[in-house]
């Protein structure tokens, strides 16, 4: 769930940047194929899904950080946001047994 979310929100990022910062987004859809291509191999394990991740968080940061002063940064941030919202109440939702929620009811359903 985690490395699609990640997918998604590149891919998302990497329409909104490509006309300012071509190369980065270059750099960031390898990762994507490569992410892609990790969900569809039945030997892949979790290590691999974090590792995949990990790089796409880090070409995301990378991509924001470039973009300031351009056109596109608004959009791109204002993505971000919106789109990560949702993969922190996942977060928070398998945190959940932990106790910590004060309304674990309000959470949304599980994506996984």
């Amino acid at each position: 769930m985690e490395l699609s979310s990640y997918i998604a929100l590149a891919e998302a990022a990497a329409g909104i940047a490509q006309a300012n910062l071509g190369p980065l987004v270059a750099k960031l859809s390898g990762d994507v194929a490569a992410g892609k291509a990790e969900l569809e191999r039945s030997e892949s394990d979790i290590e691999e899904y974090r590792a995949i991740t990990m790089r796409l968080r880090e070409q995301l940061a990378a991509l924001s950080n470039a973009a300031v002063g351009t056109p596109c940064k608004d959009t791109l941030d204002r993505m971000i946001l919106e789109k990560s919202g949702d993969l922190l109440m996942q977060y928070r939702l398998w945190c959940a047994p932990f106790g910590f929620e004060l309304k674990p009811e309000d959470l949304p359903k599980p994506a996984w």
